[in-house]
């Protein structure tokens, strides 16, 4: 006979080592790659506001919509760790293991031990809470502090068994417990009322119902008796309870007096956070957020969605045990600890849209629970089916030997519980492998932002911070020396004052670098902007998560008048009218300054966008930027007959680019289709779909770019021996016309291969590039040989120590679906005598060195 004391030793060390097992993989998921991602503006507020004394970071945090406990926290965590992004976030690693533990411990006392053991996984390998627990922010630890404040309620009314029944002193332990841990998550984000409200809802039906316990009997493992009715608590009656209750509603309340008044001064300056939406929106979204994570649409994950949210459903219906004829209210404290925080973002948005899902985070547990208890029985389920079926198949001797079906939950009920769970981890793990490897979904990158004006700035530049908060966040990173401008120094913005600052900036600096982030709510017309685009010629417009950068180049001293002028019509209602060049001279890596002059000739009912390339002889591309007029400011729809537009451009020549004389290449597209508009002189010649201006010369760049400003997409390290060996840094391989770095290619498509090349210490011997495509039989079917730039720039002409950029272009027409093989080597003049190759990639025997591999499809 099974002895029942050991058995429950046995049951207790597995139920602890799952446990375990469980809080070292959340700890796991936490901390891995824990600095991959920038900080970003949020984060780095957090960081700068707790490197201040306590009392700043109270004058701060009033400032801010956030209330200061967390600030205060991190401000003693940097003390102890330091400021690195490690460091910094190691506090919300730890928040979001604690609240994994609390999940368990609040589904072992609602629903026992297999739920919250479920409950616990689930929030182990949640991407939403894995998201928010690797983020310098208090949304977890608010998160965290709100459900022990709900597992200090549920010990409070809970049901007592005669060895643990609450004294008075342990009611007085526990109730100030509950109102320090509530104050506590009050004061790290207000959200965390509405975990209070859910609270007290609850707490008003367990006193309306006159139920005497809010959680269940636990699930009963083996050995465990079948509890009987649960006697009321000695010495607590309904007054007993009520008013304890009642004194701690009230304490908490003035612990947050002294910051109530600070709250009523924030909330008329909270901004609207998302456009309007109704309350079946913001089920889907957050059904979504809660099962998947945070960067997901819900269109895109139909059925790991659909599954997610079936088992939450079956785990939300009224449970089914029932005491004295009446649900137990433990049921409805988990309906309103998840529902209460969505309703009352509902409400709230009413007036102002207020959709974050971050402030939902706070419901996280509720749903884990929910979720895994729609896990339980759906195992339950199966088990007991299973067991009929086997009773049918082998019917015992007698009825009266078998166990009452459901008595207690068998090994199978495990065993299917913990196979669903590893499936619905399956099921919902592509989200959380895209957070921690897709570049599209990470953070703002104030990191590689700094890093790439760091590299690539010069001296003259200047960069202005369009909010003026994120100066604290980008100087995390910068290590540069460029003066930094942050500005509107205003909220809301003084246009005048603005522009005074804008014209001292520009009369002071050769270029400007604009970090543009949060616009809205600190320039929302984007007056910066638009005056730069304006008086300045914008480079760059490129994207670091929601972080925008922009390059501007400073006129020497604007054109009043049309420098070169040129008459052609774009279709029926555009006409030019010249341009001005600048000097029509620039270095390599430098910003060319170019102005075009429109004319609508009627209303203009499409939207067109205007391309402008810098070419050389063989129409390679060297520069490009496409936009619409005026900074995408000027939109041809609002053109009005007659008017004369200026239109600015600034095309940044690429660093490497070898120097020469090239052309710009102009035109206008459909910015729906990409169509482009003909062209026709002023006689009504048709000149095809762009016109040609220039002549532009391009010289050498003062100094060589560095390998971060040349943007390899392939780096390599391979020497060629020649008299001074000249080393190949990498490549790029894609479809001509196209930025995509696949290697799949169709048979129309031209192959469009850049090299970047640097010398030696002297000049260099005459050299022929040779770039072959090679078949599967090992055949050669195309080959391009040439000295570099297509023979415009041979070797024995480059400086000690150039950085050279080499463009190729190879039709693949003839050629059949298959994989081939792109090597290249370097000859001598004559083209007979591969030059021996040393570095990463083994040379074949020809000499030659094998790049990559591509396929036709």
């Amino acid at each position: 006979m099974t002895n029942p004391v050991k058995a429950q030793s046995s049951t207790r060390f597995w139920e602890a080592a799952i446990l375990i097992a469980i809080l070292l993989l959340a700890l796991g998921l936490r901390a891995y790659r824990l600095d991959g991602q920038s900080l970003w503006n949020d984060e780095g507020t957090s960081v700068a506001l707790a490197a201040r004394s306590l009392e700043q970071i109270t004058q701060g945090a009033a400032a801010d919509i956030h209330p200061p406990l967390y600030y205060y926290l991190l401000h003693f965590w940097q003390q102890a760790f330091g400021q690195s992004e490690r460091a910094v976030r190691a506090l919300s690693v730890l928040s979001g293991v604690l609240l994994v533990f609390v999940t368990y411990l609040l589904g072992r006392r609602l629903r026992g031990a297999a739920v919250g053991l479920l409950a616990a996984f689930l929030a182990a390998i949640s991407t939403f809470q894995i998201y928010y627990s690797q983020e310098t922010r208090m949304y977890i630890l608010a998160a965290l502090l709100s459900a022990v404040s709900v597992y200090l309620l549920v010990l409070f009314v809970g049901r007592p068994t005669s060895a643990e029944a609450l004294t008075t002193n342990g009611v007085i332990v526990l109730l100030v417990a509950w109102v320090v841990i509530t104050a506590a998550a009050v004061y790290t984000h207000y959200f965390a009322f509405t975990v209070v409200l859910a609270e007290n809802l609850a707490f008003g039906l367990w006193l309306v119902g006159r139920t005497p316990t809010l959680t269940l009997p636990r699930q009963q493992g083996r050995g465990d008796p079948h509890p009987g009715p649960p006697p009321p608590p000695q010495g607590r009656g309904l007054v007993g309870v009520l008013l304890p209750w009642l004194v701690a509603q009230v304490a908490v309340a003035i612990l947050f007096l002294p910051w109530l008044r600070v709250i009523l001064q924030q909330w008329g300056n909270w901004p609207a956070t998302s456009e309007p939406f109704g309350l079946p929106t913001l089920l889907v979204r957050a059904a979504a957020v809660f099962s998947l994570g945070r960067q997901v649409e819900p269109a895109a994950v139909v059925w790991p969605l659909a599954a997610c949210t079936a088992i939450f459903l079956l785990g939300a219906l009224p449970w089914g045990e029932r005491e004295d004829g009446r649900p137990l209210v433990s049921w409805l404290l988990a309906i309103l600890y998840f529902f209460t925080p969505l309703l009352v973002m509902y409400l709230l948005s009413l007036r102002r849209p207020l959709y974050e899902p971050k402030h939902l985070l706070v419901a996280a547990p509720a749903y884990a629970l929910l979720l895994g208890n729609g896990l339980w029985r759906l195992a339950a389920g199966l088990s007991r089916l299973a067991h009929r079926l086997m009773s049918a198949l082998r019917p015992p001797p007698s009825a009266a030997h078998l166990p009452p079906i459901g008595h207690r939950p068998s090994a199978i009920c495990y065993m299917l519980s913990a196979i669903a769970a590893l499936g619905l981890a399956a099921a919902t793990a592509s989200p959380l492998i895209a957070y921690y490897t897709d570049p599209r979904q990470a953070r703002d990158d104030y990191r590689g932002l700094a890093r790439y004006i760091q590299v690539s700035s010069r001296a003259g530049d200047a960069i202005l911070l369009n909010a003026p908060g994120q100066v604290e966040t980008f100087d995390y990173y910068y290590r540069g020396a460029l003066p930094r401008y942050p500005l509107p120094r205003q909220r809301p913005i003084d246009e005048p004052a603005t522009e005074a600052d804008l014209q001292r900036l520009v009369a002071q600096h050769s270029r400007v670098w604009g970090v543009f982030w949060a616009e809205r709510e600190s320039d929302p017309n984007r007056f910066i902007e638009r005056w730069l685009d304006d008086h300045a010629y914008k480079a760059t417009d490129r994207w670091f998560g929601r972080l925008r950068l922009t390059l501007y180049a400073v006129p020497l001293a604007a054109p009043l008048t049309i420098q070169y002028q040129q008459t052609a019509f774009l279709g029926e209602a555009i006409k030019f009218l010249g341009y001005s060049l600048g000097s029509g001279s620039t270095s390599a890596g430098d910003i060319l300054q170019l102005t075009l002059y429109w004319q609508a000739l009627q209303p203009i009912g499409e939207r067109y966008k205007v391309f402008t390339h810098l070419l050389d002889p063989a129409e390679s591309i060297w520069g490009q930027r496409d936009a619409e007029p005026g900074g995408d400011k000027k939109i041809t729809t609002t053109w009005k007959p007659g008017e004369v537009v200026p239109d600015n451009y600034g095309l940044l020549v690429l660093p490497g680019t070898p120097p020469g004389t090239y052309h710009i290449e102009i035109g206008m597209y459909r910015a729906d289709t990409g169509q482009r508009l003909p062209i026709f002189a002023a006689d009504g010649q048709a000149l095809g779909d762009r016109l040609l201006l220039g002549p532009v010369q391009v010289v050498k760049a003062a100094v060589p770019p560095s390998l971060e400003e040349l943007a390899i997409q392939h780096p390599l390290s391979l020497s060629f021996e020649a008299r001074l060996p000249l080393q190949l840094l990498g490549y790029d391989l894609h479809r001509l016309g196209q930025a995509a770095t696949d290697v799949d290619f169709r048979p129309s498509d031209v192959l469009h291969l850049t090299l970047y090349w640097r010398s030696g210490e002297q000049p260099s011997d005459d050299l022929i590039v040779a770039v072959h495509v090679i078949g599967r039989d090992g055949r050669v079917l195309l080959r391009r040989e040439n000295r570099p730039a297509d023979g415009r720039y041979p070797t024995f002409l480059w400086e000690a120590q150039e950085s050279v950029r080499d463009q190729h272009k190879i039709p693949l027409g003839g050629l059949l679906p298959g994989e081939y093989h792109l090597t290249i080597g370097v000859y001598d003049a004559l083209g007979t005598r591969p030059l021996p190759v040393h570095g990463d990639v083994q040379p074949a025997s020809d000499g030659l060195v094998e790049l990559a591999r591509f396929t036709i499809r």
